[in-house]
């Protein structure tokens, strides 16, 4: 509700809660609740608004109280105390996992799991960096509860396991094979921010009798909890994991921002897998 605090007639050619995706109006067109036009308020007079609006694409909305008059827009509008006229949603999206299982690769979550996560944490994603200054992304943010069960999407090898009290450094990573255009190609695949499993331990063989045993369950790291999952194309983990002249860290999870994830070998790891064809795991179970 708005009201005329003031001592004389106000009128509102629209009031409305205005409303911007991932801080812009896509296509000049900003995702506002429903306007209601020509409102008179006398002095003390109580408005209640309601308006509708259909989230219907992906990504981070910001919502503010808004009104113009002939004086123009304004969206500074003071409040009582303890409330507020803003609001921020994150809308997430499902993840298209279907031409990846089609080619043979596991979901990392299970079957028959639903993979979600949101624009924000997009492989190389802008949103990330601008909410983690100094950082690119190097991989997509699966939403999964703390505990849930993470899975091999192939057989492999594993290469690295981190076991910590910082849920930011905990990681298994295998490296897996497929074919692209009928040729050979090793990949490594990272499963980040999972407890690993008693059994994973670096040398071990990931066999097809292995694809339903857990390499790992989830823990909290960040806001939702996810598997950092994310695809890296080197020849060796040491790669992509070292510390730079400079000083910086090039992990697993982020790179520096002036470091393009791509320069260091870091793909789209649904697109990848997407155009990559599995090697029959008979042939190297």
């Amino acid at each position: 509700s708005i009201k005329n605090a003031g001592t004389t007639p106000i009128t509102f050619d629209i009031l409305t809660v205005g409303g911007r995706l991932n801080g812009e109006c896509p296509q000049d067109k900003c995702p506002d609740f429903t306007w209601k036009e020509n409102i008179t308020l006398h002095p003390s007079e109580v408005y209640s608004y309601k308006g509708t609006l259909k989230l219907e694409s992906p990504g981070n909305y910001h919502f503010f109280t808004a009104y113009r008059t002939k004086d123009g827009w304004n969206t500074a509008i003071p409040t009582a105390v303890g409330v507020t006229n803003t609001v921020d949603i994150k809308v997430a999206y499902k993840i298209d996992y279907s031409l990846a299982q089609k080619n043979g690769w596991k979901n990392p979550l299970g079957e028959g799991a639903v993979l979600v996560t949101s624009i924000e944490y997009d492989f190389d994603s802008k949103i990330y960096s601008q909410n983690h200054p100094g950082k690119r992304h190097t991989g997509v943010d699966i939403h999964a509860d703390v505990k849930a069960d993470v899975y091999p999407i192939a057989v492999g090898k594993v290469v690295k396991v981190v076991r910590s009290n910082d849920p930011m450094k905990c990681v298994v990573i295998i490296q897996h094979e497929g074919y692209y255009n009928g040729k050979k190609q090793s990949f490594f695949g990272i499963y980040g921010h999972i407890d690993a499993d008693p059994r994973i331990e670096e040398g071990k063989e990931i066999k097809i009798n292995d694809l339903t045993k857990t390499i790992g369950k989830i823990v909290q790291a960040g806001d939702p909890s996810h598997l950092h999952f994310a695809i890296n194309v080197s020849s060796r983990v040491e790669d992509f994991i070292k510390v730079l002249p400079t000083g910086e860290q090039l992990g697993w999870g982020r790179t520096p921002e002036k470091i393009d994830p791509r320069s260091v070998n870091f793909v789209d790891p649904i697109s990848f897998l997407n155009t990559l064809i599995k090697v029959s795991e008979e042939l190297i179970s």
